[in-house]
């Protein structure tokens, strides 16, 4: 009688932004922050469409290297294995300057807590990408 090893299945991930080429990455898993909070995603997960928060999206490679991007929010569709990554923009954690990062967190908190805020949404909305900026490239998919 003949045994079949069996393979591992693959997710296949595609990253496509307007500023930058698609990028095509295989993976065993894949975690996000969506709009209702974060997701983990598995070889087999059913059809899903969800919009993207700004936060890190943490991939997890076959050779088991995690590989971490700062998501600017988007949308992502899963089906069938196939995960299309529509963000408003993104930065692989390796790419980002650290030092700069926090120098952004750091205004815009000194901003929040003015006694007089002149644009309280805008300011949250950097903080809250410097804060992503900041976990992906420390390589941490958990909240600060």
């Amino acid at each position: 009688m003949m045994q079949h090893k069996s393979e591992t299945v693959l997710l296949q991930v595609e990253i496509c932004s307007m500023d930058r080429p698609p990028v095509f990455l295989e993976a065993l898993q894949l975690s996000l922050e969506g709009g209702h909070g974060p997701f983990t995603i598995l070889p087999g997960h059913a059809p899903l469409l969800s919009t993207l928060d700004i936060g890190v999206m943490s991939l997890l490679r076959p050779d088991g290297e995690r590989i971490y991007y700062a998501i600017n929010g988007g949308v992502v569709q899963v089906k069938d294995n196939h995960i299309l990554i529509l963000p408003q923009g993104y930065e692989e954690g390796r790419e980002i300057d650290l030092e700069r990062a926090e120098k952004v967190r750091l205004k815009a908190e000194t901003a929040l807590n003015d006694e007089h805020p002149s644009d309280i949404e805008r300011m949250e909305v950097v903080l809250k990408r410097a804060i992503a900026r900041i976990r992906a490239r420390s390589g941490s998919d958990r909240m600060l």
